[in-house]
């Protein structure tokens, strides 16, 4: 059963560091991820929204999760950091940013 929740967290990373930062951070960028009044402090609801969906959808067919979950999980949480108004903050630093 763990690999219905592998698939979403492997898509959650794969996506932002693929997709939305484009393999790049900057020395700047990787101390503010642990600066606790930083742009990335907090929760970024996006992944966790999902990661749910992912789970969700993994615990479906749970001997092929991984394949099944990944790609959903991936397109929810790009989308989910390009429209949530909480996700704002994170987008500093991404393709997504404006």
């Amino acid at each position: 059963i763990y690999t219905a929740f592998f698939g979403p967290i492997f898509a959650v990373l794969i996506t932002d560091f693929f997709i939305l930062h484009r393999r790049k951070f900057s020395e700047a960028a990787l101390k503010d991820l642990y600066d606790p009044k930083g742009d990335h402090a907090g929760v970024n609801w996006a992944a966790f929204i999902a990661i749910a969906v992912g789970a969700v959808i993994g615990l479906i067919n749970v001997d092929i999760s991984f394949f099944t979950a990944t790609i959903p999980t991936g397109l929810v949480f790009y989308f989910c950091m390009k429209y949530m108004k909480s996700c704002e903050r994170f987008r500093k630093g991404t393709t997504l940013e404006k």
